[in-house]
């Protein structure tokens, strides 16, 4: 097959006028233009010289060279990955002298997949492992079965056409051993799933989502539920309504994750584009719920905690940016009404309730801004990148969400950074100040959190040869980092016995260097740190960490990957009655792989970890060998199924002045895989 600009020798001998040719796009040949079907056009007689300055674009992108001809007149442009369903833009066009350009043909392509539907597809993926043990010693009794059986089959489907799309997605888990699975009931449950229906402006959701942008009572607040909304033409404005569980609910349970009143969040979320053609956002959000949620802390009614809590919230919201995008801003108010132990709690156990806390209101702001000074900045003849940031931050102590359960809760944060990037050399600053007990409570002691940040990296560039490549030296391409961090904590309000003055001093230094050639890399890093109680109610901790790493490709088949490490903490200001003491722990490993052929692969691993202290209290050596040897037997195709067949064995050995062991275990794997679609 030819290209278009090399068609000369199959030219007719008439040939059309330079000046009016027109190119005819030809039917498709199955009555429909599939995602992969050829997208074939005839062509006049044209000239070597006007062949050579034609060009083929496809929604503005240039795909001249997947084009072909077998006579210089029929024409057949061959997509190199699946086109996607619906309408795309093919143009023909022709490059005068002068860079002048004039446009040959348009059409519009309507991808289908049948005559029915726009697009109608099912895809899969099922994974199914099977475990045999051949031979142990020595293991807990609490060892699963020497036989198991687990995998996964994943589906994905859409059906659209018209302005009505329906899609899916749906994950099923399977083990053979039941109490691994999310209901601890069957060899098989749902992971997660989600509908998705949209016809027009309307847009529905059941399954796992998440709903509308981030807010201050809205954060990263993915559950089981249903949602509907409907959004402009543009994309301009939308509104959308929720009801979501509390909890992350899966598995074949609690049906669509909304039927208990008590563990439910409903809400709404509105957003607006304001200005046309301008990157700026407004949104509002609002939610209401019952039941605990996922953080687990104690007195916010969350799992792991007897209370639950009840309440309600809302946020506005906005974000633009504006001079070129140099200037971003981001700015939030919101108000809860909230109870953090909904219906009360039973404290000692005896199921009366004898704690229940009054609902309370409220108040959270956010400010972020991030500014770019120049828009092309150029140092020293090389491009350079300069920005700060300012985060302003007040949450109440009293201010709670029921869809943002792990926000941060009764701070008044003021934060600053910058960013810079020149010459292979990158780094960012950052200092933040931060205090508690917003709404000044009584009886409350307030403290006060300072915290500063610097890291840094420098990218070495060098000279580059005739080819293009850099001239990297015998020890490869370095990269070169340094992270200093340094936290303190105060009481600058005391109460009762938590007096006024210093309350802990944290400092961390980390040198790190790392080195990449074409097959291999290595590198080191060091680490200092220092943790200090002025109270002496502990002992102060002196930190100090070495590590070292490499991975290198021996030859075409094997591959090393050697670490070590080696700590000491050191205990110092020790309180009356306590030792300090010191501990040293040693990190190594080995790992080492083979590669026979393309369809088997030897890989083998050793560990080890040694902890000592200087009083002798807490001695520790563990040691773990494992061997593997994997074999495809046949790799998966589409509705065909693949075979892997694994050998492997691991050993471990254990002492040390609490416990120890000794037992090593065999094992026969066959991974069955086998993707499919409709």
């Amino acid at each position: 097959m030819k290209s278009l600009p090399f068609l000369a020798a199959a030219l007719f001998a008439t040939v059309a006028s330079a000046a009016d040719w027109t190119p005819e796009l030809l039917p498709p040949e199955q009555g429909v233009r599939a995602p992969l079907a050829p997208v074939q056009f005839r062509l006049p007689a044209l000239p070597p010289e006007t062949l050579e300055k034609l060009a083929l674009e496809l929604d503005s992108f240039d795909v001249t060279a997947y084009v072909s001809s077998a006579d210089g007149r029929q024409a057949v442009f061959t997509p190199p990955q699946p086109l996607s369903h619906g309408k795309h833009e093919l143009r023909l066009v022709e490059y005068l002298a002068g860079g002048q350009m004039v446009e040959r043909g348009r059409w519009t392509l309507e991808i289908r997949s049948g005559e029915g539907y726009r697009e109608a597809s099912l895809n899969g993926n099922l994974v199914f492992n099977l475990t045999h043990r051949l031979a142990s010693h020595n293991l807990a009794a609490a060892t699963p079965g020497p036989n198991q059986a687990d995998g996964a089959l994943s589906l994905r489907g859409a059906l659209a056409d018209g302005d009505w799309k329906l899609t899916g997605a749906a994950d099923l888990l399977g083990n053979s051993q039941h109490a691994q699975l999310p209901r601890q009931d069957g060899p098989i449950d749902l992971a997660t799933f989600l509908l998705t229906a949209e016809k027009g402006p309307v847009v529905a959701q059941i399954g796992h989502h998440a709903v509308g942008p981030d807010s201050l009572v809205m954060q990263g607040f993915s559950r089981r539920g249903v949602s509907a909304g409907v959004k402009s033409a543009d994309g301009g404005a939308a509104l959308t309504a929720f009801a979501l569980n509390t909890g992350n609910v899966i598995g074949f349970q609690d049906g669509l994750g909304v039927g208990d009143a008590d563990k439910r969040r409903v809400g709404v979320v509105a957003s607006i584009k304001p200005l046309a053609g301008q990157d700026v956002s407004i949104w509002g959000t609002w939610v209401s719920g019952a039941g605990q949620d996922q953080t687990g802390s104690s007195g916010s009614g969350v799992a792991g905690d007897a209370a639950s809590s009840k309440g309600q919230a809302a946020a506005l919201s906005g974000y633009g940016t504006f001079l070129d995008k140099r200037v971003q801003v981001r700015a939030e108010t919101a108000r809860s009404h909230f109870d953090a132990d909904g219906p009360g709690t039973d404290t000692n156990g005896d199921g009366v309730v004898d704690s229940d806390e009054p609902y309370r209101d409220g108040n959270s702001h956010l400010l972020m801004l991030n500014w770019s000074p120049w828009d092309k900045l150029e140092a020293g003849g090389r491009p350079a990148a300069l920005s700060f940031g300012l985060e302003r931050r007040l949450v109440g102590t009293w201010f709670r969400s029921p869809a943002a359960p792990g926000a941060t809760r009764d701070t008044d944060l003021w934060k600053g950074g910058l960013h810079f990037d020149w010459a292979g050399v990158h780094g960012d600053a950052s200092l933040a100040r931060a205090g508690d007990n917003v709404d000044d409570q009584p009886n409350v002691a307030r403290s006060r959190s300072l915290q500063s940040n610097l890291s840094m990296g420098w990218y070495p560039e060098y000279a580059r040869d005739a080819a293009g490549q850099p001239a990297i030296p015998w020890y490869g391409q370095p990269y070169l980092g340094l992270a200093l961090g340094r936290s303190e904590l105060d009481v600058i309000n005391g109460t009762g016995s938590l007096a006024v003055g210093a309350l802990r001093r944290t400092d961390s230094a980390t040198l790190s260097a790392t080195f990449s050639g074409g097959t291999w890399s290595w590198g080191a890093s060091q680490t200092l740190g220092k943790d200090e109680d002025p109270r002496q109610t502990a002992p102060d901790l002196s930190l100090s960490s070495t590590q070292l790493f490499a991975s290198l490709q021996v030859g075409e088949r094997l591959t090393l990957g050697p670490t070590v490490s080696y700590s000491i903490t050191s205990e110092s200001d020790a309180p009356v009655g306590v030792t300090a003491k010191d501990r040293k722990t040693l990190t190594a490993g080995l790992y080492a792989s083979y590669t026979v052929s393309e369809t088997l692969n030897l890989g083998a691993g050793y560990t080890l970890s040694d902890n000592d202290t200087s009083d002798g209290s807490a001695k520790h050596r563990a040691q773990d060998v494992n061997a593997r040897l994997s074999w495809i037997v046949a790799p998966p195709k589409e509705r065909r199924p693949g075979l892997t067949l694994m050998l492997d064995g691991s050993q471990h050995d254990e002492s040390g002045s609490n416990a120890g062991a000794d037992n090593w275990q065999v094992f026969l794997r066959a991974v069955i895989g086998l993707p499919f679609s409709l």
